[in-house]
């Protein structure tokens, strides 16, 4: 039985850990084939995430924040003491939470920065993101998201469907998404419903939304170009995706 279940930013394959005398991480393709395991610590590698380019995991093993290459070589611990850490927008840094309090450690330079104190999570937008997005500063790890933004749909091209991720900067009493065929005629609608400010982008129920690739009635759209439009009470966004 897996936990801790992480898309790649494509979308084409998932990391897990699995229990055996410990927790260890495996990696997958989407469709459950090709399982291959990553570690082999005899202790606890939980809490995994992957960078935004999807090139590398962190994990929480024993309590201590490691990083590793999707292949399970290269396994570096990065901090001494931390849990449930997060890549930032552009891979370059790496938050985690010590007791309840948000820090954010520069991969590059190495440099720790305590950001806040009281969180109960960590939610920094991990995948394909927009380069605006990237540059924000490190206090959008929070929950509480200062823009509103549409993301890039995963995986992009789609297949069986596709995740649309976003995020909120206030409450929306009715949230939509329409999808658009290239010459601009609505093939499909998505009654969201009410969603809290925050960010919505993990492959799951309740956060980002899943559009399974068919039209209104039902049928499976052709190949080709298509644009997604997210409404949320004043703000809209529109973003394009390709079907295959």
């Amino acid at each position: 039985q897996g936990k801790y279940p992480s898309f790649s930013p494509r979308g084409n394959e998932i990391a897990f850990a699995k229990q055996g005398s410990s927790y260890e991480i495996f990696l997958m393709n989407k469709d459950g084939t090709n399982i291959r395991q990553l570690t082999n610590n005899d202790i606890d590698d939980i809490e995994l995430t992957f960078s935004p380019d999807g090139e590398k995991i962190a994990y929480n093993s024993g309590g201590n924040i490691y990083t590793m290459n999707k292949d399970g070589g290269g396994q570096t611990k990065v901090i001494r003491n931390g849990t449930t850490p997060i890549f930032s927008p552009d891979g370059k840094k790496l938050g985690f939470l010590y007791y309840n309090t948000l820090w954010v450690l520069d991969l590059t330079t190495y440099e720790l920065t305590k950001i806040a104190q009281g969180i109960k999570g960590v939610s920094w937008s991990v995948g394909t993101v927009d380069p605006q997005i990237a540059k924000e500063s490190p206090q959008s790890i929070v929950h509480s998201p200062q823009v509103s933004a549409l993301f890039q749909s995963f995986p992009n091209p789609a297949r069986d469907g596709c995740w649309i991720p976003f995020q909120l900067a206030i409450d929306s009493d009715q949230l939509s998404i329409s999808i658009y065929n290239i010459v601009g005629q609505k093939v499909r609608a998505i009654d969201v419903g009410p969603r809290k400010a925050g960010v919505y982008t993990e492959a799951k129920q309740g956060s980002a939304v899943f559009w399974d690739g068919k039209n209104d009635s039902g049928q499976k759209l052709a190949n080709g170009l298509y644009f997604y439009q997210l409404r949320a009470g004043e703000f809209s966004a529109c973003k394009s995706m390709v079907v295959r």
